[in-house]
């Protein structure tokens, strides 16, 4: 038979058996139990030259890689590197294989071929851990940083879903809390306990200490499990909220109405829309506190802090401002009829088109605010510092304005029939289509 006929017929089952060889000694597992004894000899592959040289007594072994685990939010490590074969030596061993064949030699011996590709490899691609190679084109930091995969897991794991075990202990801390709350109430007489009794200054610790930890959805909880206990109404409040952090608190829609909330901390808390009538806020924080729509009618912010709040619609009528501060704040439609801003900071604050009728502005500092549209009528701003406000279009009939500094003050179009101008310096105010007291238009 030819060398080209013979090639032809086992060409196809030469290629696919030194393929096979190839790759099964890439991972170093043993072939002798894979191949017939009829067409392949039992002996054993020379070792590499890195391995025969450190311990040539050392039997052949097949390399186990041991399996790596499987983490979460990372695909399984590769348990093996497969070294790609290349097409010139499949050729080239099938070539061998067909000479010998020609030769003479009726039998395929794969140790040869593994130990000419053994013989080949360069002693620098031997993993010293596990025996199997490791190709140059693989980086070799990948076998240097496959330990830190379990160093970093605890943090990969928190960073993926940490949010269910933070809401069941924010539900947890709330839990406890109720339930200490209502065996004060049912084993210790919590309700009927004496004023600055031991019980009421261990409930009381027990709220600050546990709103200091709630979120504010459960701060909102906690609250609304006070009022419906009837232990925070002001007129008879069992458990003090004097000083609570209440910041950030979603307490809108809720109602909660004379709460005594002193010195309370209520900084970004959402308030729109709830009932806080009566409730007492003297020296409170409610600096970005949203109270939009809120219904504050009769409440106390006695020196209370509003700086940049929203009380856009609020209803703040007959609310107690006191030197209160609420510069830069929002009041634009917020009714305010007979509410006391006396020597209050309303600089820079936005009250257009808001009701301040018979409201009490004395000493107030109105610096830069937006008056425009106001009602006013019958207000008193007596020694109110109105530079560089807007007042157009307002209604200023009948307003004591009496040593109030109007210097640079917008008056187009404003109404101060009968309005008290005592001492007041119009010389450097916008008047254009004002209604002057005396009924004039200037």
């Amino acid at each position: 038979m030819s060398r080209e006929k013979l090639k032809q017929t086992w060409w196809p089952s030469l290629k696919l058996l030194v393929v096979s060889l190839l790759l099964v000694q890439s991972q170093g597992v043993s072939i002798a139990k894979t191949l017939s004894s009829e067409s392949i000899q039992d002996d054993r592959s020379p070792l590499p030259p890195g391995q025969s040289q450190q311990n040539p007594s050392r039997p052949i072994e097949a390399i186990q890689i041991a399996d790596e685990p499987v983490y979460i939010d990372r695909p399984p490590i590769p348990t093996a590197i497969e070294t790609p074969v290349s097409s010139d030596l499949v050729d080239g061993a099938v070539d061998g294989a067909v000479d010998g064949a020609v030769g003479g030699d009726s039998s395929v011996n794969p140790d040869a071929t593994s130990a000419t590709d053994a013989s080949n490899m360069d002693a620098s691609n031997i993993d010293d851990t596990s025996g199997a190679t490791v190709p140059e084109a693989v980086d070799s930091d990948l076998y240097a940083s496959e330990p830190t995969y379990i160093a970093d897991e605890p943090t990969r794991m928190r960073r993926s879903n940490p949010q269910p075990a933070v809401r069941r202990s924010q539900q947890e801390l709330l839990a406890d809390y109720q339930d200490k709350i209502h065996a004060f109430v049912v084993n210790r007489d919590l309700k009927t306990s004496l004023e600055g009794s031991d019980i009421r200054t261990q409930a009381k610790q027990e709220t600050i200490a546990t709103l200091e930890q709630l979120d504010s959805q459960r701060k909102a909880a906690l609250l609304k499990f006070l009022a419906e206990s009837y232990l925070i109404d002001s007129k008879t409040p069992v458990i003090s909220l004097v000083g609570a952090d209440l910041s950030s608190a979603d307490l809108s829609r809720v109602t909660l109405s004379n709460l005594d909330l002193r010195d309370a901390d209520l900084r970004d808390a959402n308030l729109s829309r709830a009932n806080l009538s009566g409730t007492k806020l003297f020296r409170a924080t409610l600096n970005r506190a949203d109270l939009s729509f809120a219904n504050l009618s009769g409440a106390e912010f006695f020196r209370a802090s509003l700086g940049d709040a929203k009380l856009f619609f609020a209803n703040l009528s007959n609310a107690n401002f006191n030197s209160a501060d609420l510069k830069g704040g929002d009041l634009s439609l917020a009714n305010l009829t007979a509410a006391d801003f006396s020597n209050a900071d309303l600089s820079q604050t936005d009250l257009s088109f808001a009701n301040l009728s018979n409201a009490k502005l004395i000493g107030a500092d109105l610096s830069s605010a937006d008056l425009s549209f106001a009602n006013l009528k019958s207000a008193s701003l007596k020694g109110a510092d109105l530079s560089g406000v807007n007042l157009r279009n307002a209604d200023l009939s009948g307003v004591d304005l009496s040593d109030a500094n109007l210097d640079g003050a917008d008056l187009t179009g404003a109404k101060l029939k009968g309005a008290n101008l005592f001492g007041v310096d119009l010389g450097n105010a916008t008047l254009s289509n004002t209604t002057m007291p005396d009924g004039t238009v200037k």
